[in-house]
């Protein structure tokens, strides 16, 4: 299923943080594809905070063999030990930026709310053949904590007009850099390229008003997305290669 020989490419975003990259992560991308058109009518909406369109969660047997092939060859790039839970899904990402509540106009975070001991780490897969559906891009804050986590809470407790108004933001200027949050670096889509990173950072599809989006898994954003939930080495460092 996976590829035995990965090639990983590392991409700065912050001081000390990248996210990794590997071309032709799939032997035989084809078959996840035409897997996903059989199964469409299968896929479901997303739930609020998740991939903003439909998604299909994938077998256990599947998550486990990328829990597997992440072991192997990509756990000493992160602060991740032991695998406590493992989830996939295949997304379709329908949705545009201005049709979102505000809460979707941010990039999102994984995994706030679990333990100090624990991380999430998250793989991105693009399953697209049009490449000019949208790569994916991190971001990191230009305000305070405390400021953030109100901008935060804001975008779930008003509407789009008043978050408008009060930060001067429209859904689509979440994309580039604003006075919320600076864009780190964008990595293009690709068909077949897995992007891997920590759950921490700001992450968001690079998606516009202008971007092509269908419900159908032929000519759709569809992606393979998975979540590993790990415990942090005990010491609390992570024992990484250099990249």
């Amino acid at each position: 299923m996976f590829t035995d020989r990965p090639k990983v490419t590392a991409a700065p975003l912050v001081p000390g943080v990248h996210a990794f990259i590997i071309d032709n992560a799939l032997a035989e991308p084809e078959s996840l594809v035409q897997f996903a058109q059989r199964t469409r009518g299968a896929f479901r909406a997303s739930p609020e905070g998740s991939a903003p369109g439909l998604e299909l969660r994938m077998a256990e047997s599947f998550s486990t063999k990328f829990e597997e092939f992440f072991r192997q060859h990509l756990r000493g790039f992160f602060d991740a030990r032991r695998t406590l839970e493992r989830v996939s899904r295949l997304s379709l990402h329908t949705r545009a930026p201005h049709t979102l509540p505000p809460s979707q106009w941010l990039p999102q975070r994984i995994g706030t709310t679990l333990h100090r001991e624990q991380t999430v780490v998250v793989a991105q897969l693009f399953l697209s053949a049009d490449e000019k559906l949208g790569g994916l891009s991190f971001f990191f804050p230009k305000r305070s904590v405390r400021e953030t986590f109100n901008v935060i809470n804001d975008s779930y407790a008003l509407n789009s007009s008043a978050f408008e108004g009060k930060y001067r933001l429209r859904a689509d200027d979440m994309r580039a850099s604003n006075d919320l949050f600076h864009l780190a670096q964008t990595i293009p889509a690709k068909f077949n390229r897995m992007v891997i990173f920590d759950g921490a950072m700001f992450h968001a599809a690079q998606i516009t008003r202008d971007t092509p989006l269908s419900d159908q898994a032929a000519d759709g954003r569809l992606t393979f997305d998975a979540f590993l939930t790990c415990k942090r080495h005990s010491d609390g460092t992570a024992d990484r290669r250099r990249v």
